[in-house]
């Protein structure tokens, strides 16, 4: 499956605000399959650090950033320690082959690695969180990476996220760390410098990492944050105002589980209302607590008339639920759940029906002998037959578990694309770019029959599908989160054009 390194490759945990965008994902599908997986496993006796997944080379195949820490097991405390990033590109056999290597100059470990488009001209950047720094890498034409930026935050940056949190069309990052109580945002630049600004929540604590996200559908992006106060609110609400911005004035949400002890949460679209909403984990192991701490998945379904009101349903969970992810594991455009299940070196896919119940539960058991850390995985298509696969590092294996769900899968391999916009067949305009509130798609020909639009965030995930009838179509995205979108305009049997779009 690797080849082209000297030694085994390696690998860590994924940034929860990074999936593999895959273009050519497939029309929604009716049939309900158990989603299945098969190990491949290779042993290894280099620690892991962090790991991510995303198509660096833009050649429609999941590649992998891998960072890793080497030491001389002589020296208990070594002096000098060995951390590497190695980038291993997919090619569209399904073969890695390692592209790139370099050493970060910090003494701390890398926590956070993210591959994102910040100035969108179609190239993706790499944001490393390492030690206190924030360093983002440019990629050249042989897809290697060079730092550019560097910027100081706290004593260990433990989570990044990014979104075009101003409105200016660029991509901003946000940086945390569990041992402090605020933000550090650096606000990008029209000539792709930085500005940092510091936000300190007036309800702060051991705050986990944030999510950025249009949480009021108001078109600007907000910060939700989770701090486990046992007085107040578990989740609060940073509001991205139109004049004044991102302040630290927390409005706090689901009050009635101020009880609750959290252990990780996303937010995401679970339903198919467009609405955001809330996924978190919480409880022990259920043979030693009862009660509130029964291990259970929480889905909180943000109400479609009420401003930042969710109703609550529960899922009783394995044992020690910790990180959580909204995912489409099997192609059916409806979103699943993934759980890892901290210290019991397990992962558990809850798939969701077409009636939005969760039916069926996968387990996933790591190699025997080896513990997983850090929540740390990494999600995309790692043998480029169009499934989402799951990357799980541990301490002395590498763990793939390639998955085998039973659906139709078109590839770019068996699909006819159609770019020409002057096609005699069809010439299709989508229009404007950067989009606010309307998304116009014309067809002067429209003689194809069954057209439909399918727009993806920047996640992979589906967020509208709408049938296009006339000439002049009119999809209203005036709700839809400020950031990057993918669209494909298709029919049954082909895709007539794709392409990225901006929403501000």
């Amino acid at each position: 499956m690797f080849s082209g390194q000297k030694k085994p490759s390696k690998s860590k945990k994924m940034s929860i605000k990074i999936l593999s965008t895959i273009l050519f994902i497939t029309a929604s599908i009716s049939v309900f399959s158990q989603i299945t997986f098969e190990g491949f496993i290779r042993d290894t006796l280099i620690p892991y650090q962090t790991t991510n997944s995303e198509d660096i080379d833009n050649n429609g195949t999941d590649d992998l950033i891998i960072g890793t820490i080497e030491w001389d097991t002589s020296d208990f405390f070594p002096e000098e320690t060995k951390r590497i990033i190695e980038i291993y590109l997919q090619s569209e056999d399904g073969n890695f082959v390692l592209n790139q290597t370099f050493k970060y100059n910090t003494q701390g470990d890398v926590l956070s690695i993210d591959i994102v488009d910040l100035n969108n001209d179609n190239i993706k950047e790499l944001i490393m969180g390492y030690s206190n720094k924030i360093g983002i890498y440019y990629q050249d034409n042989l897809h290697q990476f060079k730092k550019v930026h560097e910027y100081e935050t706290y004593a260990s940056v433990r989570s990044i996220s990014y979104a075009d949190i101003d409105g200016n069309s660029f991509i901003d990052i946000i940086a945390n760390d569990y041992a402090h109580q605020g933000f550090k945002i650096l606000y990008q630049n029209v000539d792709g410098t930085f500005d940092m600004k510091e936000i300190i929540p007036d309800i702060n604590g051991y705050i986990q990492e944030p999510e950025l996200v249009d949480i009021n559908n108001d078109g600007r992006i907000d910060i939700i944050y989770l701090v486990n106060l046992f007085w107040d609110a578990p989740f609060y609400v940073l509001l991205n105002d139109p004049i004044e911005g991102i302040t630290g004035k927390s409005i706090g949400i689901l009050k009635e589980f101020k009880h609750f002890t959290f252990n990780s949460f996303e937010v995401g679209y679970v339903n198919a209302d467009s609405l955001v909403d809330i996924v978190a984990t919480s409880g022990g192991n259920s043979f030693w607590v009862e009660g509130v701490n029964h291990p259970q998945v929480n889905i909180f379904y943000q109400e479609s008339d009420k401003m930042m009101e969710f109703n609550h349903k529960y899922i009783d969970a394995f044992d020690g639920p910790a990180e959580i992810k909204i995912i489409d594991m099997n192609n059916d455009n409806i979103n699943d759940i993934v759980i890892d299940h901290n210290g019991w070196q397990t992962k558990s896919i809850y798939q969701q029906s077409i009636s939005e119940e969760f039916l069926n539960i996968t387990k996933l058991w790591s190699y025997p002998g080896n513990s997983t850390s850090d929540y740390s995985w990494a999600f995309g298509d790692f043998n480029n037959d169009c499934k989402i696969d799951i990357f799980i590092p541990a301490a002395g294996s590498i763990l793939f578990y390639m998955n085998t769900t039973d659906f139709s899968c078109i590839t770019s391999d068996n699909i006819e694309v159609n770019n020409d916009t002057k096609s005699k067949e069809v010439s299709i305009i989508v229009y404007p770019n950067p989009v606010i509130d309307k998304l116009v798609v014309t067809i002067p020909e429209l003689n194809i029959k069954n057209m439909a639009l399918e727009l993806y965030n920047n996640l992979g995930v589906l967020v509208e599908r709408q049938i296009l009838t006339e000439k002049t179509n009119e999809i209203n995205v005036a709700n839809f989160p400020s950031g990057i979108y993918h669209y494909i305009i298709r029919n049954t049997n082909q895709i007539h054009t794709k392409g990225r779009l901006v929403k501000i």
